[in-house]
Formats: C-alpha cells, structure tokens, sequence
C-alpha cells in the first residue's frame, strides 16, 4: 500500500527581454514542476508495529501434575507511541489435551508494565483454567489476532503535527510448552477415580426415624477446589432390602482465577420395602490426590442407620 501526495505546480513567470522605448515585449513562460508525488511504502510501518506490539501467554504453573488445574492469560503489549483502535481474534489456541474454562471478562482495564524492560501498556485478552488429561509435554498454541492501529510516520502536517499511519497488523504470541507430571503409583488407592485437589467429603440422610414404605434420601456430597467436573463420585453401600434411584446431580461448580471450586453432588432417593426395619448405611471412602503434599488423601463418611417404627 502507497500514499502520493497531490503534485503542486508552481508557474513562474520569467522575462526573456524588455524593450522600453520603440522596442518589443518578448516574454517566455515556464513551468517548473515540483516533484511532491514520492510514493510512501507503509509496509515499513506495518514491520514497525509487528516488532513493538506484542502477545503474551502467561502460565500460572508450568510443570502441574496430571489433572492439576492452572490459568493461562493471554495479554496484548502495546507501547506508548502507538494506538489501538481494534482487535478480531482469527486463531484461537487448541486445548486438545486440556479440560479448559474461560474465565469471562467484564470489560478491558488498561494496565502499565513493562515489556522486556521498557514502558508498555497492556490489556488481558482472555484468561483460562486448564487441566491436563495427560502427562508428558503438551503444546499451548497460540492466539492470533489482526489488530487495526495507528503508528506515528516522519511526515508532518500544515501545522506541524506528526502524521499517523493507520494500518492492520497480524500478531500471534509463541508456542508454550508444559510439562505434566504423572500421578505416583506409590499410594494409588483401589477406589481412586481421578480427584485432584483439596476436599471435604459428607454423606447425609434427610430423614430419621423412617417408617414402612417411606421414601428417604441421601446425599453423597464432595467440597473443594479441584478438578470437580471430572472425577466420579462413590456409590452409598446400602442394604439390598431398600430401593435405590439412579443419583440426581445437584452440582454448585464455578470458575475463578483460584481454579475450579464449590460442591459436586449426587442424591439418592431410597424407600423401605419392610416393616419397622433399620437399615445401615455404611461408612464410605473418598480418595484424591493433593498436588500440594504430593500424596493420596482419604476421607470417610461415618455409619449411620436409618429406620424403624416410633
């Protein structure tokens, strides 16, 4: 892409001979253009702005665990020559390993830093929770986007003024690499069903006494931070003379920059098939990794029994 200026003609008016008295007028017009139409090539602004503005991708943990959720945010550098005046996103990264989870943002805050030393400006563009769904090193592809800004040129205007040249840019941030960690077989209990993180594990009944034919429930509950959505939660151990629901899910699961946390839950509808019967529930035991102590952790629920006539 070039920019002409208009060409500016110039008429000079220049005399060839006078003669005053009894003599001839003999004049000579001539035209002297002024070479104003120089073509501007702006792909070495194009090359400027692909050098000063830049793309980030910032890793909360680089070497997890399998199954360890960390946050990646994508930050676009801008220096404080330049302008933007819009962004499109034409390359999203692949999370093909990853379980993943944007983060909303509400709006885009401008924030001072600095990039490799110098003053920048910058702007989170996304942020996302990943969970590794296996070990060795995964690749984060990166973001591309086509940004439209202005970049100051050399020429000036009639008042002096430094001329901006508006033109698109593509930038993409680089590659990252993480290392995943696998889970230690050492300690891997039987009932292990892929939970890792920080938990709490309850196991309730609604209703005590019970009587013939009544309908009961319990909730098999797991509190936390972790990789809630992707693990499996026990069955209660009941007794063979009580009539067990398929669970209902009763998850209260949200995301934040902290990782995934809140409650997963399965409720079990039961009922009494006998007469003025008690019926135990036995003791359940949850399993999961903790990255943090970097060993297996267990939980059990107490016994607890449940009907019989007042």
């Amino acid at each position: 892409m070039k920019l002409k200026f208009h060409i500016l003609y110039i008429l000079l008016l220049s005399m060839a001979a006078i003669c005053t008295q009894g003599g001839t007028f003999d004049a000579k017009t001539a035209y002297t253009e002024v070479a104003m139409n120089e073509s501007v090539d702006t792909s070495k602004y194009i090359d400027i702005a692909s050098e000063k503005i830049h793309i980030t991708t910032e890793i909360s943990k680089s070497n997890p665990y399998l199954n360890q959720g960390f946050v990646i945010e994508h930050r676009l550098y801008v220096p404080l020559d330049i302008s933007i005046n819009n962004w499109k996103e034409i390359g999203s990264p692949q999370f093909t390993d990853f379980w993943s989870q944007n983060i909303a943002e509400k709006q885009f805050k401008i924030h001072e830093g600095k990039y490799k030393g110098k003053p920048y400006r910058y702007v989170v563009l996304k942020r996302t929770i990943l969970y590794p769904q296996k070990a060795g090193e995964l690749t984060i592809a990166p973001l591309t986007l086509n940004i439209s800004t202005k970049i100051p040129t050399k020429e000036r205007d009639v008042y002096g003024r430094f001329v901006t040249e508006e033109i698109d840019i593509t930038v993409a941030s680089e590659n990252k690499t993480i290392a995943v960690k696998p889970l230690p077989l050492e300690g891997k209990p039987d009932n292990f069903t892929g939970a890792v993180g920080a938990f709490d594990f309850t196991v309730k009944a609604n209703k005590n006494p019970l009587h013939t034919s009544e309908v009961f429930q319990v909730s098999v509950a797991v509190k936390g931070n972790g990789n809630l959505p992707l693990f499996d939660l026990p069955n209660p151990n009941v007794s063979n003379k009580l009539n067990v629901s398929q669970p209902e899910n009763a998850d209260e699961i949200h995301s934040d920059l902290n990782g995934v946390s809140g409650l997963k839950k399965n409720v079990y509808t039961l009922k009494a098939t006998t007469h003025n019967e008690k019926y135990t529930i036995l003791p359940m035991t949850f399993s999961y990794f903790n990255p943090k102590t970097e060993r297996y952790e267990h939980k059990t629920s107490d016994e607890f029994v449940i009907g019989g006539d007042k």
